[in-house]
Order: structure tokens, then sequence, then C-alpha cells
């Protein structure tokens, strides 16, 4: 026989469930699905980019053939010598995902590698554009295997809220990358507000990663190096 208690228990639940919304409830139902959600992609738009220089960073051919990035020294990532660097393979991504039962990915961009405190905006702009649709391109062929984030320069909190809104209206894109240094100080961190805003219209998430932010002078931002 159900005491009174045990039956107040389950009506309370049930209310509850009932007042939830419509995704919520259907999510409960559904099977659990094992998420990635902190995995870089390296977009063949970054290689392009990088192959184009002739300074640091920028992407080679060692002797061997073999496609090697060179990087300068930042806040948070010691450049070393150049080592291996090439663009993700999607069909070894999805052996691997599989192998290891892996439901889903959250694709993001390379931002330790801290294009954001190494290159100029007027670079930046079009760079992070190319990757953000490659991105966008990866979760339209595989919708149910990945989402992702858009990349964002922190040193434009304008342009990048605008890219922002791009991302989710026409790509299909969950949120933005940050650089964890545009956090440094309380005054870094309050140039972001154009973009927060935007983010809270749009119900954004975001990713922030270990990485520099820049520390050229741009409007409205000025930030540390220290973490």
């Amino acid at each position: 026989m159900t005491d009174r208690r045990t039956f107040l228990r389950g009506a309370g639940a049930l209310a509850l469930m009932a007042s939830a919304p419509a995704a919520v409830r259907a999510s409960s139902a559904s099977p659990r699905v094992l998420v990635d959600w902190h995995a870089h992609f390296v977009t063949h738009a970054e290689i392009s980019f990088l192959r184009q220089r002739s300074s640091t960073p920028r992407v080679f051919d060692g002797a061997d053939g073999v496609s090697l990035m060179e990087n300068l020294d930042t806040a948070s990532f010691a450049g070393g010598k150049p080592s291996p660097f090439s663009a993700s393979s999607i069909e070894a991504r999805l052996r691997h995902m599989d192998q290891l039962g892996i439901g889903r990915q959250l694709l993001s961009h390379t931002v330790a590698l801290g294009f954001d405190a190494t290159l100029p905006l007027e670079q930046l702009r079009p760079l992070f554009r190319a990757v953000n649709d490659e991105l966008a391109s990866v979760v339209k062929r595989y919708p149910d295997r990945f989402f992702a984030v858009a990349a964002l320069p922190a040193a434009d909190p304008q342009w990048a809220a605008q890219e922002l809104r791009r991302a989710h209206t026409e790509l299909g894109l969950i949120g933005g990358s940050l650089p964890l240094n545009a956090f440094a100080t309380l005054e870094s961190a309050r140039t972001l507000a154009p973009l927060f805003a935007t983010a809270q219209k749009l119900g954004s998430h975001f990713f922030v990663h270990r990485a520099p932010a820049s520390a050229r002078p741009a409007p409205c931002y000025r930030a540390s190096r220290r973490y």
C-alpha cells in the first residue's frame, strides 16, 4: 500500500515535470548521449591563411614534406620549435568518436594558438569569418554528431557581436569562443559588454579557453597579458 508521503512525493514530481519546458521533458525520455565539450578543430581556412604568411605565425612544409607550424611565444603558449600542424580530418574524427562511444562533439577553433594576440584585427576578421563558415559546413553535414561555437576576436567586441549574430542566424552555431586573458582584469572584461548584450538576446553559449588576448590598442579595449 502506498503511504501518504510517498504519494505526495510522486505527485510533486509529476507536477514539476508537467511545468517544465517541452524540450526538457523530451530530453528526459531520450537515451543518454556522451558529449565531448572540448574538441578543437583545425580548419582548412586556417592552414591556407597561415601558408600565405612569411613570418610567424605561419605554416610551411619541412624537409620531409610534413606540414609544420611556427608560432610566436605568447602569455600562455610557448612557440618553441616548428611542430606538425594540419587540417582536421572529419573521417578520422568520426572513427575515433565511434571507437570511444562519443555521440557528439562541440567544435571550437584553435584559440589556444593565440591568434587573437598575434594577428592584427584587419587579418583576424576575415580569418575568423572563414573559420566560422567552415565550422558551420561541418555542422550542416553532420548535424547529429557536431555542434560548434564561432571564433570571435576579443579585441573588437562590436564586430564580434555582429559575427556572433551571423553565427546564430545564418550558420547554425550555438555561441562563440573567447581567450581567457580577455577576462584578466575587470576593465578588459567590461569592454566585452556589446558582445554579451547580443549574446543575451541570442541565448548564446561561450567557450572560454586558456589563451592570450590582444594587448594592442583598440576602441575601448586595453588588456593585461597576465592571467
